[in-house]
């Protein structure tokens, strides 16, 4: 009996460990392929359910929601149960969440699985808590949105809104975002769509206030998530790091409003402490992560720092604000990121292309913006390579990476703390390191890249690999692409080139052979020509002199000179210098001269050759003594040349003869010498002349008193003048012999100048001469004083006469023009003022005016003063919306440079910018304008063309290629992310295939009899009939005694339709269900497939539209339907200006549906009203269903931001009466539609909760928790032993006791 005992409690324990312990480990799951079934467990219709559902098991539900837009289940869906995880459908369910919770709530380490098929799902959380809750770090959630369907989730405040609530809000609430798995990469029927977006500080998926997320995965799907304040788009809330997050594909947008990453963790908490992100992998799909401010694209929130990111595939665009595009947020570093074998755009705003703000710049891909730590690195280059980042740009084999980056470079030539602000383009192979990438010309410009492009090609040849040649540099790179290897890079010499040795008119760069400059042109020997011959003088000493000359190698146009490298004399060669020497000859070679060969040659291998002769030149000196003068026709020459002498006696004196002093030997013939080989020294002798005789013994005269007096003739002295003064002779007749003494006397105004002798040959002396033997005729010369001429000095001009050139002196009465210089910078001209002197002026205030010359010296000065600032408008303005541009500014001085950025939305790019109505080129967005007048910038943004990549998987009607039938599933074409149709590429639906209709009766021929398919015919069961005694087969009731005769129907031939199938004509036989080609039975179908005509499938128009929808529809005559849920409303886009309007006339604007292009509305635009145009938005709300924002009359928009709703309370519910409310917008006031509010209580009876659903025969789901049956089973067994064991026990002892 004991051993009995012993046995049933081992069997209970060994029950017990066969229930379950731990929940699934947080890790990647294995993919779901589980298709829609056709049958569920269980079925719960919430329109029907009046209280919160719990879930605590693991079957599979169908969760069917209303059809009523307004309609919202007031409570929460809630699965519990650690070792539960239940597949849930739900179709079209809108729930908002009580007061205390989630929507949908994962409780108590429950997995789950939710698929959200057929019409669209909302979920609403309430304050604190997500709207899909999983708070714990136990179990997962797995959440698959079927193609064409969307799920809404709208986090109530402080909560995700897929993932945590706030921290500690109730007890053990963690609030953390963690093991959330969205999609499949498995099948493509999970292709939906999913907007998350979080309360205050919470994630868009991930954790809520405070909450971690991570072990976060992305597999197919589109997500839109957003945090509207200080968490991250996916990862953490406030101050909740974001970590291991996974996206394998799929389409993600993801972003932050404010403080958070895009994907990655949340602002930095209360205490300002920051959490860090680390280990994000991107390996597929489409992504857009974004901050708009404080935080990275994809990394560190606020303060916090980005390290272990990996992206190794699909197309990711990473946008920070402050923070960079990949790694820190602002203040935060980061460390070993990896991007390989992708396409990729990081982008860290704002850019500062202006020097001024440099400081607060961040990388693209590195570092958050951070002020101290950037000056530092600004002035000491080498200190940005002491933090190691490790951050690695990668391509596999066979691929390069085409690189471009944007920012502040670092250049050599600009000294240690110039920037340049530029872009540079990449093409790269092998592994990179960003931080140490770097050229020559631009140093470590990985540290201040703002803006980085990259995208991996495959390598079409061979790389080849030698020196390239790049802004007068040469670096390692592939000779056919231009492609660099930075590790090959690390043993080459990359730099500026090293100016080697000139070789065939070349100099070559000493590194890589590059031709760095050309010099063809030979030396010039400067005043030496050859063939020529020069004399050379003497020295002072009498040696002999020498010809000089210089030698210099100038360059051609466009070329360089490479300098004289050498210069030769007859052979000899010269030392370089300043001139070049040829000698004269010495001695008897005169007469031939001295001949030299002259070469010069340059470094580049020019050469220029002179033959010339050089003669000696003699000196010829003539000493004139006090008789009179004398002269040489030369007073140097060669040998051989006649040189012919003068000399001309004074008064009193006459030529006596030629004295030779040197060289001896020397003959003068006729006043004539031939040169010798010296220099020549002769003497002029000068003699006196014969005084004159005393008397005259011709005519002698006696007086008769004894003394005799000789009286010879007397001449006469006339004196003229030129009528401008007087002059006399006295005395005006003498005899030969008298000294006669001249008198001129000018008239006011003039002066004496000098006496002219007419006739009689006299020399005057101080106003006297000797009278001659004959008359003399002399004329006194006068000439009018010159006026005075007085000082002008002008500060700041000058002073003309005129036109004329430019004086500093006149004449009293002289009419003087001053013209003031050109104002300085910033000035212009104010007056002039007279420092000095008596002028007066003709207009002080011209810059050009007159005045007369006084008898004074004059000084005048031209003034200026400051110049009026002239101010211009900058009017921006978008055209047609699709992106922003930077705001208008009026009272901007003249001169100055404005920059203007456009921002284009996400998808959208720049078509054309005019300014004044002239189309501008635009570079990175960045527009410089000129305010030389007022300025209008209009920009007009496109949809950015790509290449059409089908790789979405969407299943509507427009993408059908082959129906599924019996045993085939469906195949559809793939469509581009655009919404382009490939016409080749396909994929299967897996799970669409239909399955055979096995029919309930038996066909059956005079052998056979067999299960047939209704739709394609196919047989099953066939098998030989079974007769009894009877002669009739037991299992299909053939009578095999009534002899067979086939009775033929007609099916008659029908036309295929859109979506019915048709046939050719055949026969049936309705005793034996066989078909006949023809109506006497002679030709059998065995295939019964082969008649049946496939259903064309319709052919699908382009939109058409009315005034408030589109649609598209069968062109397909006699079909015309509308395709299946293509019909929607128009989506207003921005206004287009058709028309800007002026200032005297009105302009037009109209808006049009973003999707058919149908024109929903055109205004007109009024008039600016002169001067220039100030947007005026006013104070009044515009919104449609998503924004609201302030419009300026021209159609410009201000303030545009996305609603921020509440809850208003219509019609309070009470125990019998349904309420009602509504959101609304707090800032504008835009409505929603009304939903009910069911009633707090019922007076008829709960539905049964286990209610036989009668399409399906599942039951409903209970509410009561059944999960512990087995547990239960377990203790009764327990129990059950316990009990037989006491009983055996007291009647053993009882026997014992008889």
């Amino acid at each position: 009996m004991k051993k009995r005992i012993l046995s049933i409690l081992l069997l209970c324990c060994m029950l017990l460990t066969l229930l379950p312990t731990t929940a699934f480990a947080a890790d990647e799951l294995p993919d779901v392929k589980l298709s829609v079934p056709t049958k569920f467990d269980k079925i719960v219709d919430l329109t029907k359910q009046n209280q919160e559902l719990k879930i605590k098991d693991s079957k599979t539900y169908l969760i069917k929601g209303s059809t009523d837009p307004n309609w919202y289940f007031q409570h929460r869906i809630k699965i519990d149960g650690k070792n539960n995880t239940p597949h849930i459908f739900l179709d079209g369910v809108r729930l908002q969440a009580p007061k205390d919770g989630p929507a949908i709530e994962l409780y108590g380490g429950a997995s789950a699985c939710l698929y959200f098929i057929g019409n669209d799902s909302e979920l609403i959380g309430a304050e604190n808590f997500a709207a899909l809750q999983k708070n714990k770090t136990d179990g997962y959630l797995r959440v698959l949105v079927q193609t064409g369907t969307k799920l809404t989730c709208e986090g109530g405040r402080y909560g995700a809104g897929i993932g945590g609530s706030k921290v500690g809000i109730k007890k053990f609430s963690q609030g953390h975002g963690m093991n959330l798995h969205f999609g499949s990469l498995a099948t493509g029927i999970y292709g939906g769509e999913i907007l998350a977006t979080s309360g205050v500080y919470g994630a868009g998926i991930g954790g809520g206030q405070g909450g971690v997320g991570e072990q976060i995965y992305v597999y197919s799907g589109k997500l839109t998530v957003r945090s509207v304040s200080e968490g991250a788009g996916i990862g953490g809330g406030q101050g909740g790091p974001g970590r291991f997050i996974y996206i394998k594909g799929g389409t993600v947008n993801a972003g932050s409003e404010s403080g958070g990453a895009g994907i990655g963790s949340g602002d930095q908490d209360g205490q300002n402490k920051s959490e860090d992100a680390h280990h994000i992998e991107i390996s597929g799909g489409t992504v857009e992560a974004w901050s708009n401010y404080a935080g990275a694209g994809i990394g560190g929130g606020r303060g916090g720092s980005g390290y272990d990111i990996s992206i190794t595939g699909g197309v990711v665009r990473a946008q920070g604000y402050y923070g960079a595009g990949i790694g820190g947020g602002m203040n935060g570093d980061s460390g070993n990121i990896l991007i390989k074998d992708t396409t990729l755009t990081a982008l860290a705003l704002p850019l500062y292309p202006s020097s001024d703000y440099t400081e607060r710049s961040a990388s693209a891909v590195g570092r958050g913006s951070n002020w101290v730590h950037y000056m530092t690195v600004i002035q000491d280059q080498e200190f940005a390579m002491t933090r190691e980042e490790n951050i690695k740009i990668e391509a596999s084999d066979g691929k390069s990476v085409r690189l471009s980056a944007t920012g502040w470079q670092w250049r050599p030539n600009q000294g240690t703390n110039k920037l340049g602000w530029g872009t540079t383009t990449e093409l790269l192979i092998g592994c990179v390191d960003l931080q140490r990438l770097s050229l020559p010309y631009a140093y470590n410009y990985g540290r201040v890249i703002s803006e980085l492009e990259l995208r991996c090609e495959e390598s079409t040849h061979n790389h080849e690999f030698g020196w390239a040649i790049r802004d007068d540099c040469h670096i390692w790179a592939c000779k056919k692409c231009g492609a660099r290897d930075p590790a090959a890079e690390m043993s080459k010499q990359n730099g500026k080139h090293i100016p080697g040795v000139w070789r065939n008119q070349e100099q070559l760069c000493a590194v890589c052979g590059h031709v760095i400059e050309r010099d063809t042109k030979a030396p010039v020997m400067e005043t030496l020509t050859d063939g020529e011959s020069y004399t050379v003088e003497d020295t002072l000493d009498g040696k002999p002199g020498a010809y000089t000359f210089t030698v210099s190698d100038p360059a051609a146009s466009g070329e360089a000179s490479s300098g004289v490298k050498s210069v030769t004399i007859n052979g000899v060669p010269q030392k370089l210098g300043s001139f070049y020497s040829l000698p004269a000859p010495d001695g008897s070679n005169n007469d031939a001269g001295a001949e030299y060969t002259v070469v010069a040659t340059d470094n580049a291998g020019n050469e220029t050759t002179a033959t010339v002769r050089t003669y000696r030149r003699y000196h010829v000196k003539v000493i004139s003594p006090d008789g009179g003068t004398a002269s040489a026709s030369s007073t140097s020459a060669t040998a051989g040349t006649e040189i012919t002498l003068t000399a001309t006696p004074n008064t009193g004196h006459h030529f006596k003869e030629w004295q030779v002093e040197s060289p001896a030997g020397l003959v003068i013939t006729n006043n004539k010498f031939t040169m010798p080989d010296s220099n020549v020294e002769v003497k002029a002798i000068f003699e006196e002349d014969a005084p004159p005789a005393p008397t005259d013994p011709a005519k002698p005269s006696i007086s008769v008193t004894g003394t005799y007096t000789y009286n010879g003739s007397e001449h006469t002295v006339t004196v003229t003048s030129g009528g401008s003064g007087t002059a006399s002779a006295s005395p005006a007749k003498a005899a030969a012999g008298t000294e006669i003494t001249l008198t001129a006397t000018p008239n006011k105004g003039y002066r004496f100048k000098e006496w002219q002798v007419i006739s009689g040959g006299v020399t005057i002396k101080d106003d006297k001469f000797i009278m001659p033997e004959e008359n003399v005729d002399v004329k006194a010369i006068f000439e009018e004083i010159p006026a005075a001429e007085f000082t002008i000095t002008v500060t700041d001009g000058k002073a003309t006469i005129d036109a004329g050139s430019e004086i500093s002196k006149a004449a009293q009465g002289t009419t003087i023009t001053l013209t003031a210089n050109a104002a300085p910078d910033g000035k212009v001209f104010d007056k002039w003022v007279v420092e000095s002197g008596s002028a007066t002026l003709g207009d002080a205030n011209s810059e050009t005016t007159t005045f007369i010359m006084p008898d004074s010296e004059v000084s005048v000065k031209a003034t200026y003063k400051n110049a009026p600032v002239t101010t211009y408008s900058l009017t921006t303005q978008v055209n047609g919306g699709h992106g922003t541009i930077s705001k208008s500014k009026t009272g901007l001085t003249e001169g100055s440079t404005e920059t203007v950025i456009f921002t284009p939305d996400n998808g959208y790019e720049i078509d054309i910018v005019t300014v004044n109505d002239v189309a501008t080129d635009v570079l990175s967005n960045i527009l410089n304008v000129t305010m030389d007048a007022d300025k209008t910038v209009i920009v007009t943004y496109k949809v950015i063309s790509h290449t059409h990549t089908y790789d979405q998987e969407i299943q509507k009607p427009e993408t059908l290629k082959s129906a599924a039938d019996c045993t085939n599933d469906a195949v559809y074409f793939k469509s581009c992310s655009c919404g382009e149709i490939s016409t080749t590429e396909t994929f299967t639906a897996a799970g669409t295939q239909l399955g055979h209709a096995w029919a309930s009766d038996w066909s059956k021929d005079t052998d056979n009899h067999w299960k047939e398919c209704s739709r394609c015919y196919a047989k099953k069961d066939e098998a030989a009939h079974d007769y009894g005694s009877d002669n009739i087969c037991d299992t299909c009731g053939y009578d095999k005694t009534v002899p067979h005769t086939h009775n033929l129907t007609l099916v008659p031939a029908k036309a295929s339709a859109c979506t019915e199938k048709g046939n050719t004509a055949y026969y049936t036989c309705d005793g034996c269900d066989k078909w006949f080609e023809d109506a006497t039975g002679a030709s059998e179908i065995t295939d019964k497939t082969s008649v049946i005509l496939a259903a064309t499938g319709h052919s699908v128009s382009d939109w058409k539209s009315d005034n408030t929808d589109h649609w598209k529809e069968c062109t397909v005559v006699g079909c015309g339907v509308i395709i299946e849920g293509s019909k929607a409303a128009h989506t207003a886009g921005e206004w287009i200006i058709d028309t800007p309007a002026t200032t005297t006339t009105s302009g037009t604007k109209h808006k049009k549906c973003t999707v058919c292009g149908y024109t929903m509305a055109t205004e007109t635009i009024p008039a600016t009203g002169g001067g220039e145009h100030t947007h005026s938005y006013g104070s009044e709300w515009k919104n449609d269903a998503d924004n609201h924002w302030h419009e300026c009359s021209c159609g410009d928009k201000a303030d545009k931001a996305a609603h921020d709703f509440k809850w208003v309370v219509d019609k309070e519910a009470t125990a019998t009466q349904k309420g009602s409310k509504h959101e609304e917008c707090k800032v504008c006031g835009y409505k929603k539609a009304a939903v009910e509010i069911p009633a707090t209580g019922s007076t008829t009876k709960p539905t049964d909760p286990t209610q036989t659903n009668p399409n399906t025969g599942a039951e409903s789901p209970k509410t009561d928790d059944n999960s512990n049956r087995i547990l239960w089973i377990a203790l009764l067994f327990i129990i059950g032993g316990a009990v037989i064991g006491i009983t055996v026990y007291r009647k053993k002892k009882k026997e014992n006791a008889e």
